[in-house]
């Protein structure tokens, strides 16, 4: 029904990985870590009571929660006030809601519920940010202490946000990429959505729209992924937080993960890119070593323990030509290679590296083949534009 009356949220629920339970009042979603995929959790009980439009709002408005990254944002504000705030933004108001579907004989939206739901107040701004609405919550509750039970019932279960806590760009990853996927796959104005293609580790990056964070928000996760697997260890001694039951070990960091960068200087790659390609890698900087290496067709520079900050004091300057598998050599050579190397080059290389026993991620600046294995993100220099 939602890919024919709203394929963009159709499409959305493609990605989502339901699972019945008896400890949600009726649905709740999370994000799954390292993947663009959401669980959903459903009472088969309920949800037998409802109505097929009244299931369709309840999914418009888990959708919303997904994409909006309301799990995530809550960061430590009081979760009772966040999850009224994240709802009043995803319902709207109860003259305008913003969820639920109209039949030909219907005034409003079918919505389960909806005289007790929480709603925007009438006299309030419908454009606010959930961030806005708890503020406003939390002043009204100084003044009234009951207003949380006041403003209505939750549609959904938002325990797990308490509980599932992915990293930051994971979740922002999630939003963009699905947003990316819904744009290709998913046809504005047409009944039907289609697409089953997969993510896999070849990712062209070439929207010019820099509101969607497409390439950076690639990189951020494709270190994160190797980071966390990298400095991370089971330990008894920390409690699992998403199993918190004796017997099982928790995560404990042991060390610091080391990045070796290999710099393309050859000339292609200009200090704008670099301003871009750092300004990531510092995002990350306080959790990692990094190890810089220059080269174009020989080396022009290593500089251990570099910090990221320090980047222009570097003199980015090399001849023509560009040797992509010799630095990889050298810093096996010279046992530098520890958790991750990430290369940083324009793609016209001799010939890449042949596959070897350690994570690898590419950045190629344009269209250029990368190597067949690791991760390789493209990025079209039409999306460097605007973003730094």
């Amino acid at each position: 029904m939602l890919l024919s009356h709203q394929p963009e949220v159709g499409f959305i629920l493609l990605q989502f990985d339901f699972a019945p339970s008896h400890d949600v009042p009726i649905m709740g979603v999370c994000l799954k870590e390292y993947s663009t995929r959401i669980n959903c959790v459903y009472n088969p009980n309920e949800i037998a009571n409802l109505t097929v439009e009244e299931i369709v709002a309840v999914l418009q408005h888990e959708v919303a929660h997904a994409m909006q990254c309301h799990c995530q944002r809550r960061a430590d504000r009081d979760p009772e006030l966040w999850n009224i705030a994240c709802d009043m933004v995803v319902n709207g108001k109860k003259s305008k809601p913003r969820i639920g579907l109209k039949t030909a004989s219907q005034v409003f939206p079918i919505i389960p519920y909806r005289e007790s739901l929480i709603w925007i107040p009438e006299e309030m701004n419908e454009n606010q940010t959930a961030e806005e609405y708890y503020m406003w919550l939390d002043v009204q509750r100084a003044f009234n202490p009951s207003i949380v039970f006041q403003m209505g019932r939750t549609l959904d279960d938002h325990s797990a946000w308490n509980i599932d806590e992915p990293d930051e760009c994971n979740a922002e990853f999630v939003a963009s990429a699905l947003r990316h996927r819904q744009e290709r796959f998913v046809q504005p104005g047409s009944n039907t959505g289609t697409g089953s293609d997969e993510f896999n580790e070849v990712l062209t990056i070439s929207e010019v729209n820099s509101s969607e964070v497409p390439w950076n928000v690639v990189l951020r996760r494709a270190l994160a992924r190797t980071l966390n697997s990298a400095s991370r260890r089971a330990s008894y001694v920390r409690r699992n937080r998403r199993c918190p039951m004796l017997g099982v070990p928790g995560h404990q960091r042991f060390r610091k993960p080391v990045v070796n960068i290999v710099l393309d200087v050859s000339g292609s790659v200009n200090s704008y890119m670099l301003g871009q390609f750092f300004s990531e890698i510092k995002r990350v900087g306080s959790r990692i070593r990094i190890n810089l290496l220059l080269w174009d067709i020989r080396h022009r520079g290593f500089y251990k323990d570099f910090n990221a900050n320090l980047w222009k004091s570097i003199p980015f300057h090399g001849g023509g030509g560009t040797d992509m598998v010799a630095p990889l050599c050298w810093l096996e050579e010279n046992n530098h290679v520890r958790d991750l190397v990430v290369l940083f080059t324009d793609g016209f290389v001799f010939e890449w590296k042949k596959k070897s026993p350690w994570p690898l991620v590419t950045v190629i600046v344009g269209s250029q083949a990368g190597p067949d294995w690791g991760t390789t993100i493209h990025i079209q220099p039409e999306a460097l534009k605007g973003v730094f």
